[in-house]
């Protein structure tokens, strides 16, 4: 009686130990399914006009997918429009690191960059250089000259 207690005990702690080495976590195509939801559930927010609900969707969307550039450009653009720049200028890091060649991102993040309190006048105005070198249209920008005066390449 005790060799058969003994192995029904052995038996459910080794049925324990394998149900619990299938809690692996979601497959990356699950998770790329729930950051697309928070998205699209975040943008709808951000259009009407609800961006505290709308940067809740997008980290949740982080959380779920790290890599999706098009969560870190919506949390980028809310935290601008919040004036929240520091961390907006951390998501269009984020995002430019996947998108280089996205010379309006590029040229936003110079912008918050001039918004911050100090100011980064020399990262501003790398920003702004940097989209317009690359083809980004300047007009419409007056006084980008005189705000970058002295700046490396103006």
């Amino acid at each position: 009686m005790k060799k058969r207690v003994a192995l029904l005990t052995l038996i459910l702690l080794m049925a324990a130990a394998a149900s619990a080495g299938d809690s692996t976590p979601p497959s990356e195509d699950a998770a790329k399914i729930v950051a697309a939801a928070h998205l699209k559930k975040g943008q709808q927010f951000a259009a009407s006009g609800k961006l505290e609900s709308a940067e809740k969707e997008f980290t949740l969307g982080l959380i779920s997918y790290e890599d999706s550039s098009a969560l870190y450009l919506g949390r980028g653009q809310v935290r601008y429009q919040q004036k929240h720049y520091q961390d907006a200028i951390a998501d269009f890091d984020q995002y430019l690191t996947r998108v280089p060649s996205d010379t309006k991102t590029l040229f936003l993040r110079g912008i918050a960059k001039s918004l911050l309190k100090p100011e980064d006048v020399t990262g501003a105005c790398a920003d702004i250089f940097a989209a317009k070198t690359a083809g980004l249209s300047m007009n419409g920008f007056n006084g980008l000259d005189k705000y970058c005066k002295g700046q490396p390449n103006w």
